[in-house]
């Protein structure tokens, strides 16, 4: 569980993320729940703040981009995360006909 927190942004950022091991974000569930999750609040948010006297307006997208999340990653996230329940689902339903077997 803590090898697939690294690599979902939680305790490592994404641009910090060495590129050998880029890859292992793909193994990562949480990585794609917390992307699409970030990108869903975020993306559309504006934040305004007055600091001497300025107006600063900082759109939700640039925050994304600075902590290194793709702001175009929703669906697909989302598309990956079904595709990984569904191989759980045919796993578990093998792993279940092969080991469960029934003993009269």
């Amino acid at each position: 569980m803590l090898f697939s927190l690294l690599f979902a942004g939680f305790l490592l950022n994404h641009d910090a993320t060495p590129a050998g091991a880029l890859w292992l974000q793909t193994l990562s569930i949480f990585h794609y729940g917390f992307e699409s999750l970030i990108v869903n609040e975020v993306v559309e948010l504006t934040l305004v703040d007055n600091k001497y006297g300025l107006d600063i307006t900082v759109p939700g997208a640039a925050i994304l981009s600075s902590f290194g999340f793709d702001n175009s990653a929703l669906w697909a996230d989302i598309r990956n995360l079904g595709i990984l329940a569904l191989s759980f689902i045919i796993l578990s339903y093998a792993a279940m006909h092969v080991l469960l077997v029934e003993k009269r």
